[in-house]
């Protein structure tokens, strides 16, 4: 396959994923050899613990590829990050694209509290879309509001949000009602995006293609092969243009 994976911890040290540079080659091994040609490497940013910056992010980055070409691992990385949602967070990515997938300028990927949606979300997500942005939010299905309350993610859909499903949520890592949780995001159709958002060479790794297997089975190949390569697609042909 040719999946591309929009979200991932794989940079060496900046936050709470790849350990140590050989950790973060292993965990490209790991998704290059279950299909991933593409990975985006997206630390947090703006969560309160993890403040990685664009100077922090590139430094790993550009150690990580270069480790990647002398050992003949011919996956890609892009770049990203996860930004925290925040109050100021529209300017912030207004004013650095760098905050954007693939320096896209468009697409970014952003994170809510596990517990709750803030308040003003629709209009966090207004704001996004009258600027020309295209905010996706990572794994909802973990999120405590919408694990009581689905209706509330379709509505944000509805508003033009993006959605980004976990490929362990689909293959039970994180608990038997998330997985059921993830099941029933894929039947309604709100799902864009699976992604690993792999944080180690073991539990949360880089294989999606156990997902792949599993979404196939729940939604048809057609829409599978739309969640693991064509949506992704369209941000790297974006930032192209």
């Amino acid at each position: 396959m040719n999946f591309i994976d929009i979200h991932s911890h794989i940079l060496n040290g900046v936050d709470d994923g790849a350990v140590d540079i050989v950790e973060a080659i292993e965990m490209c091994r790991i998704g290059y050899n279950n299909g991933t040609k593409i990975i985006f490497a997206t630390p947090h940013t703006f969560d309160g613990i993890f403040d990685v910056d664009v100077k922090a992010r590139d430094l790993a980055l550009n150690e990580l590829r270069e480790e990647l070409k002398q050992r003949k691992i011919n996956i890609i990385v892009q770049t990203g990050f996860e930004c925290h949602i925040n109050e100021n967070l529209i300017q912030k990515v207004k004013e650095d694209k760098n905050l954007t997938l693939a320096n896209s300028g468009k697409y970014f990927l952003v994170e809510c509290p596990h517990k709750f949606i803030p308040p003003n979300f629709e209009e966090f997500i207004f704001s996004a879309k009258i600027n020309g942005f295209q905010p996706i939010i990572a794994h909802p299905e973990r999120n405590g509001e919408f694990r009581k309350n689905i209706k509330k993610l379709e509505g944000f859909v509805e508003k033009g949000l993006e959605v980004q499903l976990t490929a362990g949520s689909i293959v039970g890592e994180f608990g038997w009602g998330i997985k059921r949780l993830a099941k029933k995001m894929l039947k309604k159709g709100i799902v864009h995006y699976v992604a690993s958002d792999a944080h180690s060479q073991n539990r949360r790794n880089t294989n999606i293609n156990n997902a792949y297997v599993k979404v196939k089975k729940i939604i048809g190949e057609a829409y599978a092969k739309k969640l693991f390569i064509d949506n992704p697609k369209k941000i790297l042909n974006f930032h192209c243009l």
